[in-house]
């Protein structure tokens, strides 16, 4: 455009070449630059790095099956044919059928640690066989010829006399599938682990959730299987809504056998017990804990809404559904009274909570249950139309009223509601306690999860009041190592302990901690020497600690995450 005395405004010709020069050079420069850096290692070893990290990382993920695997006996005919045989999901006789391949005999059948198979022959006559007679088939001449029918159950007391038969010095595992599953679909499984010492809590807990349950139960000591055995005939309604797991380790007297018994497998234990949930959501808590009344049906009316409700984000899964509804957990302090009861409204945790003594409190405000955030949780409003235009637009069902949500915190340990099939397993590498929740919580921030804590649900830990019932069989693997050490030294002069540095056994104060000669243990796996390390190569620093799945709003809301913080954010 000219001026007032007609010159254009636009710089000569020969000015503007020069600009378009120097900034094409500058830009040569930078690529140049960039390509140097790219170009340090050949193209092939780049790839091949990015390919071996996805790898890695895949590799490091494990999920369950969509389905709970089902207990099956199987026919192998000298035909080649195979009949599966189904146990039936309700109480009663089990149904014959009709052998398949009446004409060629039978060269194998297989029946599960569980199982019974029963058969009825040409004369009229009905036999059994389970896992420890099965064999008969192929060894005895003629024992499996002349069957017309087949019938497939599950009995308590075959997985008991499976596990008492069993070699002493190597592991076995039963699983007895829950008789009478739950009709409706959505339902939600109670996944827990325990040991004998502890039945007496898995009672209770039974008593307080109403819905289907998968429990992985470990047998410590050679002795805790009759100690299981007259459990459960005591309770014979027991497999009514429950999928049982019985876990017996080696009970060899070697140092590595007995450091894998005494090192409580609690990831595994879980893992096991996810596996074998019949129902297409889980919600993980120990057995120590007591659940709110009506948490089943609370969480099949609002949290399976919340996980099911489509991913609008970018990045979405179209199988992975990436939404973990959180239960508020709290620890009954030893001055609180449980003789009437645990709390059964919301107002009645808050002034546990707010009470001088404090009765009810998280674990750790800083991290453990800290970033559930009960400044929010006991500051309920009225649900209003307005809950769905303030919601965050990425998930309009989470409101003030029902639920929230909050950001993923570095050492961070909720119980949570999860599909089953987008619920990464635990790693088992961690035994006792210590980092086996963390991590687990750790995995779903970097796939991206979004955390809702769940209002009008709650699960208290009743108060620990005696250390030695609260302590773990870690307690006694140094007095057992010590001893282990000192008979073979008896037997071999020239013996020597290949361990050094361990500390003497140490007896459990009221004021230790409950799982204090894990906590001790170096030997172990642990969250900040092994996990954290491992997590932040496979997924980068950031990305392992910045809560990825929080939605834009809540983090524009947010300059710290918790309830109380340390000077850095993020833990960092």
């Amino acid at each position: 455009m000219p001026d007032s005395q007609g010159r254009s405004n636009k710089p000569p010709l020969r000015s503007r070449r020069l600009t378009q020069l120097v900034s094409a050079v500058f830009a040569l420069l930078v690529a140049a630059t960039v390509a140097r850096s790219w170009s340090s290692q050949p193209f092939s070893t780049r790839f091949r790095a990015r390919v071996d990290a996805a790898r890695a990382r895949q590799a490091a993920l494990r999920f369950p099956e969509a389905r709970a695997p089902a207990l099956k006996a199987s026919l192998h005919f000298a035909n080649g044919a195979v009949q599966h045989l189904f146990a039936a999901s309700k109480h009663g006789a089990p149904t014959f059928q009709p052998i398949w391949e009446p004409e060629s005999s039978l060269v194998r059948v297989e029946v599960p640690p569980a199982g019974v198979l029963g058969y009825r022959t040409r004369q009229a006559s009905e036999h059994t066989l389970v896992v420890g007679n099965a064999s008969l088939c192929e060894t005895a001449v003629g024992i499996c010829r002349g069957w017309t029918g087949v019938s497939f159950s599950t009995s308590i007391g075959a997985a008991l006399s499976y596990l008492e038969a069993a070699d002493p010095s190597a592991e076995a595992l039963a699983t007895i599938p829950a008789r009478d599953t739950d009709p409706r679909q959505q339902s939600v499984t109670l996944v827990t682990q325990l040991s004998v010492s502890r039945l007496e809590r898995f009672d209770r807990l039974l008593q307080h959730w109403d819905g289907p349950v998968s429990a992985t139960i470990y047998l410590v000591d050679e002795s805790d299987l009759a100690v299981l055995a007259d459990y459960l005939r005591s309770h014979s309604g027991l497999l009514r809504r429950v999928t049982l797991t019985v876990l017996k380790p080696s009970y060899a007297g070697d140092t590595a056998s007995l450091l894998a018994r005494l090192r409580y497998p609690i990831n595994r234990l879980r893992n096991l017990a996810i596996q074998a949930a019949l129902s297409p959501y889980v919600l993980v808590i120990d057995v120590d804990f007591v659940p709110s009344p009506n948490m089943h049906s609370l969480l099949v009316e609002r949290a399976v809404p919340l996980i099911d409700l489509a991913d609008s984000r970018k990045d979405a899964s179209p199988t992975l559904k990436r939404t973990a509804v959180v239960i508020p957990t709290f620890a009954l302090a030893k001055e609180y009274d449980d003789a009437g009861g645990f709390p059964q409204t919301m107002e009645e945790v808050e002034a546990l909570y707010r009470a001088d003594p404090q009765l009810a409190m998280l674990t750790d405000p800083n991290s453990g249950h800290g970033p559930t955030r009960p400044n929010r949780l006991f500051h309920r409003r009225a649900r209003s139309p307005a809950d769905v235009d303030s919601a965050p637009m990425s998930n309009p069902l989470i409101n003030g009223a029902d639920s929230y949500e909050v950001c993923y915190e570095p050492q961070w340990e909720p119980y949570y509601v999860l599909a089953r099939a987008s619920h990464p397993l635990y790693d088992e590498r961690f035994t006792d306690q210590g980092g086996d929740k963390q991590s687990h919580a750790l995995v779903l921030n970097v796939l991206g999860f979004r955390f809702v804590v769940m209002r009008d649900t709650w699960v208290v830990h009743p108060p620990k009041r005696d250390a030695e019932s609260e302590a773990w069989p870690a307690a006694r693997l140094e007095r057992a190592l010590s001893e282990l050490e000192e008979r073979e030294a008896e037997q071999d002069p020239s013996y020597s302990s290949a361990r050094s540095g361990t500390d003497a056994p140490t007896t459990p104060t009221e004021d230790d901690h409950f799982n204090l000669a894990a906590q001790r243990d170096d030997s172990r796996f642990r969250y900040f020497q092994d996990f954290l390390p491992e997590m932040e190569r496979l997924w980068g620093a950031a990305t392992a600690r910045w809560p990825r799945g929080c939605s834009a709003e809540l983090l524009a809301q947010e300059r710290m995450f918790g309830r109380a913080r340390p000077a850095s954010a993020f833990g960092l």
